[in-house]
C-alpha cells in the first residue's frame, strides 16, 4: 500500500496531473440532504468518519509533498517563502527548515496528563487528529514555534512579531473582543489564508464531534468545539477568503491517496452557516431558501463612519445592535442607527486611508423578521471614501531604510535603500547624525550598528532581518537624528518603523517635522495611529506608525525632514534599536476611479438591463477602438469573469451567483480610461 502511495505522489509532484484525482464521488453527501444545524453536523461527521484511513504520523512525509509547488513551500503561515525542503527543529531564522503543524493545536486535542501528553503523535498507530491531513500542514518551523505555538487564532491589533508575509503575533483590540481573549497572545494569518485556516479548524469540529472525550479546553476551544467568540471569528474568515483551487486540489488528493475522506466545508462552503449561522432558519443542505432575506448592496464611508445600504427595510432592533457588526483592522463599533434600509455605524477609531477592511455582518432582520444572509464585505478606504479592492488608490512605498548591511563612517550619514521605493523620493534621502539639518553630533559610542535587526515592517515580500540602527548611552539624552527625503509628486504621507529598548535605554521619543531643515514643529502624537507614550523595555521589536497626513505642508516637496529626539535614559549604557523606517505616500495626481462613488458617467457605456436577473449586455460606442476587456467582480473584490471585447455589445451571464451588488470594470486600451459600473443582480 505504501509503495502505491509513493508512486502516485511521485506522479503528481513531477507531472502536476491534479485532474486525475477524484472529485466528489456521486452520492458522497446524500445522507446529509435535508438536514441543518447539529443534525447536519452529526450526519457529516458520520460521512467523513466512515472508512477514513488513519496514517501513521511518521509516514506523512509523502503527503507533505502536496504542499510544495515548484520547490517552494506553500506555507499558510509565512508564504511566500523560499525553497526549503528540510524538515527539522531548532533554527532561529525563517525559511530554513519546516515542521508539520497542527492547526488545531496538539495541546487542544492531546492534553498533558500527569506531566506527559496522553498520546505520542510520533508513534505508530496514533490518535487520528495527530496525522489528520485536513488540518496538518508543513510550515516554516521558526514561524510555527516562535509566532503561533499554541496561541489561539484571532485578529491582532497590537502586533509584537510579524512574519515575512505579514502574519502577526500579538494582542487583540480589548475594546471589542471577548474578555476570554484579553491579555492572551493570539496569531493572525494573512487574509489570503484566513479561509484555509477557518475551514481546517471547523473540519475538526465536524470530524471529531463524537470522539473528543480526551480533548482538552483552551481559550478558543471546548473539546472539539469552538467557543462562541471563536465561531464568529472563523465564520468571518471563511466568508472573507473563499475556497481556492489549491484547497480543492488538496482535498481531492487527501481523499484519493491518503485518508479517503473529505473536508465538506471545501466541497460545500455553505455548510458553515447552515450549521453555525442563521441559514439554518430557512434552508437545509442542498435546499436553499433565501427569498426575502436582507443583503448588503452598497458601502459608503467617512473617517469614523460606515454606512451599509441593504436591499430592503430593516428591523431597527436587530439592525441597531452593535454586536452584529465586526470590522477587521482593530476597528471597534461605537454606536449604530438604522434609517429604513440604511445602517449608519459610528466607529470608535478612525479608518486609515489606503487600508483594506472587511465588515462582517450577521443577525440583522428585515421588517418581516427574516434574518440576513451573513456577509463579509471588503472595501478599501481612500481619500474619497470607500473603494472596493479592484479600484483602490495606491499607497506606495516612497523611501526605506532597512539597515540590512549598515556600516557607519565618519560622515555619520546613512543612505536609504536604493532598490526599494520611488526614485523621485529617495534620490536625496539620508539620515543625519552629524549636526546637519538640526541633527545632533553623535560620538562614536553613542550611535552604532545593532547586529540583530527585525523583519517587522520590512515592505519586501522576502523580508530580511539584517541589522538595525542603535542609539545608546545616557550622555546622548536630548540628541536627535534627522531623516530627509522627497515627497515631490506625493501626498498623504505616513511612516512606519520598528524599535526595541533595553531596560536602561531611552524612554522618550519626540518627533518633529520641517520643510527647510531649520525650523521644526512637533508631530502631534495624539494624531498618530499609535500614541505609544513612554517607550517600554522589550526583548522584541515593537511596530510604530506615524500618521503625518494631517500635515499638508509635507505634501509635494523636494525635501522634507523628520527629526527624532531620544531622551530620559535611566542608565548609563542603555540602548534603543530602530529598524525599517518606511515612508508611504499617495500619488498626488491620482483621481478616484468610477466606482462606488461614481464621479462621472461614461455616456458611451451602457449596461442594460440593470437591475437584472444575471444576464445583461454592455454596449459601448466604437468599443474595439477604446476598450480591450470586461471584468466582473463581486462585492469582496473577487473577479468572477473576464471577457475580451470584440464587438460594440458584450453579453454577460452571472445568473449562477446569488443576488446582490456586483461591478463591471471596462478596461481601456493600454490600461487607460478604465470605467466601473455597478450591477444589481435581483432574480
Amino acid at each position: 500500500m505504501k509503495k502505491i502511495v509513493y508512486l502516485f505522489l511521485f506522479l503528481f509532484c513531477n507531472v502536476s496531473i491534479f485532474s486525475l484525482f477524484a472529485q466528489i464521488p456521486d452520492g458522497y453527501y446524500d445522507a446529509a440532504i435535508g438536514k441543518k444545524g447539529k443534525e447536519l453536523q452529526q450526519a457529516l461527521s458520520q460521512i467523513i468518519s466512515d472508512g477514513a484511513f488513519t496514517i501513521d504520523y511518521g509516514n506523512t512525509t509523502a503527503a507533505r509533498a502536496m504542499d510544495f509547488i515548484d520547490g517552494y513551500l506553500y506555507d499558510i503561515y509565512s508564504y511566500p517563502c523560499c525553497q526549503i525542503t528540510n524538515p527539522g527543529t531548532g533554527t532561529s531564522e525563517q525559511c530554513k527548515i519546516y515542521s508539520f503543524e497542527h492547526l488545531f493545536c496538539q495541546s487542544w486535542f492531546n492534553p498533558v496528563v500527569e506531566g506527559s501528553t496522553m498520546y505520542n503523535c510520533n508513534e505508530s498507530g496514533p490518535f487520528p487528529p495527530c496525522s489528520d491531513l485536513h488540518h496538518t500542514f508543513p510550515t516554516d518551523h521558526y514561524v510555527n514555534s516562535s509566532y503561533h505555538g499554541s496561541a489561539p487564532f484571532a485578529e491582532v491589533a497590537q502586533p509584537r512579531k510579524i512574519s515575512q508575509n505579514g502574519s502577526k503575533w500579538g494582542y487583540v483590540n480589548y475594546e471589542c473582543y471577548d474578555s476570554l481573549v484579553q491579555g492572551v497572545p493570539v496569531f493572525e494569518p494573512v487574509d489570503e489564508f484566513k479561509g484555509d485556516v477557518a475551514r481546517a479548524l471547523l473540519y475538526i469540529s465536524i470530524r471529531y464531534m463524537n470522539m473528543d472525550e480526551t480533548f482538552g479546553s483552551s481559550v478558543m476551544t471546548e473539546k472539539s468545539q469552538f467557543k462562541p467568540w471563536a465561531i464568529e471569528e472563523l465564520k468571518k474568515w471563511h466568508l472573507m477568503d473563499p475556497v481556492s483551487q489549491k484547497e480543492r486540489d488538496r482535498n481531492n488528493i487527501i481523499h484519493s491517496l491518503f485518508q479517503f475522506n473529505r473536508n465538506p466545508l471545501i466541497d460545500h462552503p455553505e455548510i458553515v452557516t447552515l450549521i453555525w449561522g442563521s441559514d439554518s432558519l430557512y434552508s437545509t443542505f442542498n435546499s436553499p431558501h433565501n427569498e426575502g432575506r436582507p443583503t448588503i448592496l452598497d458601502v459608503d464611508t467617512s473617517e469614523r463612519q460606515v454606512v451599509l445600504t441593504f436591499n430592503m427595510e430593516l428591523d431597527p432592533a436587530s439592525a441597531e445592535n452593535p454586536a452584529n457588526y465586526t470590522f477587521t483592522g482593530g476597528i471597534c463599533v461605537s454606536s449604530v442607527t438604522c434609517q429604513q434600509n440604511k445602517v449608519i455605524i459610528e466607529l470608535s477609531s478612525p479608518l486609515v486611508k489606503g487600508t483594506i477592511y472587511h465588515v462582517y455582518t450577521r443577525n440583522v432582520k428585515s421588517l418581516a423578521g427574516k434574518h440576513m444572509m451573513e456577509q463579509a464585505v471588503g472595501f478599501l478606504y481612500g481619500p474619497y471614501g470607500s473603494r472596493y479592492i479592484f479600484c483602490a488608490p495606491p499607497r506606495e512605498v516612497l523611501t526605506v531604510w532597512t539597515f540590512d548591511d549598515l556600516e557607519l563612517d565618519s560622515t555619520l550619514t546613512i543612505l536609504s535603500n536604493r532598490n526599494i521605493g520611488e526614485p523621485t523620493s529617495f534620490w536625496n534621502a539620508k539620515i543625519f547624525a552629524n549636526g546637519e539639518y538640526g541633527s545632533s553630533f553623535f560620538e562614536s559610542n553613542q550611535i552604532g550598528v545593532a547586529s540583530q535587526g527585525n523583519l517587522a515592517g520590512d515592505p519586501r515580500k522576502a523580508a530580511v532581518a539584517g541589522k538595525a540602527l542603535s542609539l545608546k548611552r545616557r550622555d546622548a539624552n536630548g540628541k536627535s537624528i534627522v531623516l530627509r527625503f522627497s515627497t515631490k509628486g506625493w501626498r498623504e504621507i505616513m511612516m512606519t518603523f520598528a524599535d526595541t529598548r533595553s531596560s536602561t535605554g531611552f524612554t522618550t521619543h519626540r518627533w518633529e517635522w520641517s520643510i527647510d531643515g531649520v525650523n521644526y514643529d512637533s508631530v502631534k502624537v495624539g494624531n498618530t495611529i499609535s500614541d505609544y507614550g513612554t517607550v517600554q523595555a522589550s526583548a522584541i521589536y515593537m511596530m510604530r506608525e506615524l500618521d503625518l497626513r494631517y500635515i499638508q505642508e509635507l505634501n509635494d516637496k523636494d525635501s522634507v525632514f523628520l527629526r527624532l529626539t531620544v531622551d530620559d535614559a535611566p542608565g548609563a549604557t542603555g540602548t534603543n534599536a530602530f529598524d525599517n523606517f518606511v515612508v508611504y505616500g499617495e500619488d498626488i495626481n491620482w483621481e478616484p476611479p468610477v466606482g462606488i462613488k461614481q464621479r462621472r458617467d461614461k455616456s458611451d457605456i451602457n449596461l442594460y438591463p440593470n437591475p437584472n436577473n444575471g444576464t445583461f449586455e454592455i454596449k459601448m460606442e466604437n468599443a474595439t477602438q477604446h476598450y480591450s476587456a470586461v471584468q466582473i467582480f463581486d462585492i469582496t473584490g473577487k473577479m468572477l469573469i473576464q471577457k475580451n471585447i470584440s464587438d460594440d455589445i458584450t453579453y454577460i451571464n452571472i445568473n449562477e451567483h446569488p443576488n446582490g451588488l456586483y461591478f463591471a470594470k471596462i478596461i481601456g486600451k493600454n490600461g487607460n480610461n478604465n470605467s466601473v459600473k455597478k450591477i444589481i443582480l435581483s432574480k
